[in-house]
């Protein structure tokens, strides 16, 4: 469990939220036997919140500005990582 944010922004809309949010994480050393270690490593996080976006209208006349509507979506993510080290000396 950790606390997380997160910040988007696509095109001309821009996603923003906070919350709680588990998190999965497994991961492997693989060549144990040679000098030479490789560690492959997946994260998943799980918010229990969901970013929101709201959309202005802008027009020419007033009031000038219309306010549109708020938009909510879910936003998981999913990590891949690749260790690469050796190791000196000793086994």
């Amino acid at each position: 469990m950790s606390w997380s944010m997160a910040n988007l922004d696509n095109a001309n809309t821009r996603w923003e939220g906070s919350g709680l949010q588990g998190e999965l994480t497994a991961g492997d050393e693989v060549g144990r036997a040679s000098s030479v270690r490789v560690f492959v490593q997946t994260d998943a996080g799980l918010p229990f919140y969901k970013l929101s976006s709201t959309s202005y209208t802008y027009t020419t006349t007033p009031p000038y500005v219309i306010v549109g509507l708020t938009a909510h979506r879910y936003a998981p993510s999913l990590t891949l990582s690749l260790g690469i080290g050796w190791q000196r000396g000793g086994k």
